[in-house]
């Protein structure tokens, strides 16, 4: 074991003082809710991003983007628009029944 140990390549990390800002491009409120998709939508006019709520009991969630949008709103499955959603910028508020799915379609600002 000792071989082992001699061979082995230590662990070598750096720092630097100028590091640049990290952008995510979505970050969840309060991570109450999984991610399970992200993807442009099928009209190629803005994206999709699709939620699932683990928990038994209806939840609210949001998410910000890098970019501020122009709209945003709740859809099915096969994308076809249900409730507009309002949004704050580039933060949008959703809610997601227990144990549901909630498909968001989204457009950013030209």
């Amino acid at each position: 074991l000792n071989l082992v140990a001699v061979l082995q390549t230590p662990v070598r990390s750096h720092t630097t003082v100028d590091r640049s800002v990290s952008t995510s491009f979505l970050s969840l409120r309060d991570g109450k809710a999984v991610v399970t998709a992200i993807k442009l939508s099928a009209d190629g006019t803005g994206g999709i991003i699709r939620f699932w709520n683990p928990a038994c009991e209806a939840i609210e969630d949001g998410f910000t983007l890098a970019r501020p949008l122009s709209s945003a709103l709740y859809c099915n499955l096969n994308e076809e628009p249900g409730e507009p959603i309002t949004c704050t910028g580039n933060y949008v508020p959703v809610k997601i029944a227990g144990g549901g799915l909630a498909t968001i379609y989204f457009t950013w600002q030209e």
